[in-house]
């Protein structure tokens, strides 16, 4: 039973719908619907009868005061009540609060100009954690068991001395800048494949890495220095 739905009792039958498409966003808003007392003589067989203001979206949901009815979601958040659990991630597959940037194509992106606290990639999702400043993530970061994973560390000594847990399928860990992995500790042995990409001045110096039978490395001029045992991974021109 949708929301908000209303009929209207007249001398006769009376039915107005105003279909008006929100340029550029594929909504329609359905504007004044009503049936009388002579029913819904002359609507096809399944035809709905729309609250005014309802809206629906593309994929055929129905919104009314605010909410998918049905399932008291709000528009636009990927649908589901965004119950959490004790993780204070979701639980109905909408983005996971932790994802700062969003989940575009369902994956879970955490900017990290400076995060003290340890990085956790919410479970059941591709992830990318992308460290932008000095120091961005020196902490620990933990990718999803068995999900594709990819930490960029972009800026000078970004991802200094960290821990990067890649327990996920595929693991792509990004050194680009001047020691920005400088110190980091490279867990990788249980990763379905790892690619270690390391550029700028001594990107991956003296790093700690134990790593996955699938392995590869890609290395500027300068770029590796000490990768401990990711030093015998297969080179590769650059990293997925």
């Amino acid at each position: 039973m949708l929301w908000g739905v209303r009929t209207v009792r007249r001398s006769r039958a009376r039915l107005v719908v105003l279909a008006l498409a929100l340029g550029g966003c594929g909504l329609g808003v359905v504007g004044t619907a009503a049936v009388g007392d002579g029913g819904a003589q002359g609507l096809p067989d399944g035809a709905v009868v729309l609250p005014d203001g309802a809206i629906v979206l593309p994929d055929g949901a129905i919104v009314t005061d605010g909410a998918v009815a049905g399932d008291g979601s709000a528009p636009g958040d990927g649908g589901g009540s965004g119950d959490t659990g004790p993780d204070g991630t979701t639980t109905d597959g909408g983005c996971p609060s932790q994802c700062n940037l969003g989940c575009p194509q369902g994956v879970c992106t955490i900017e990290c100009p400076g995060c003290a606290q340890p990085i956790v990639c919410p479970p059941g999702r591709a992830c990318e954690v992308r460290c932008t400043s000095n120091g961005a993530c020196g902490t620990n970061i933990t990718c999803a068991p068995g999900q594709s994973c990819r930490v960029t560390c972009s800026a000078t000594k970004a991802c200094e001395n960290a821990v990067i847990d890649c327990s996920g399928a595929a693991c792509t860990v990004r050194c680009s800048s001047n020691l920005s992995c400088a110190n980091v500790d490279l867990r990788g042995a249980t990763a379905g494949a790892l690619c270690l990409e390391c550029r700028g001045n001594g990107g991956c110096t003296n790093l700690t890495c134990t790593k996955p039978t699938a392995c590869a490395k890609a290395c500027s001029a300068a770029g590796c220095n000490g990768l401990g045992g990711c030093d015998s991974c297969a080179d590769t021109p650059s990293c997925p």
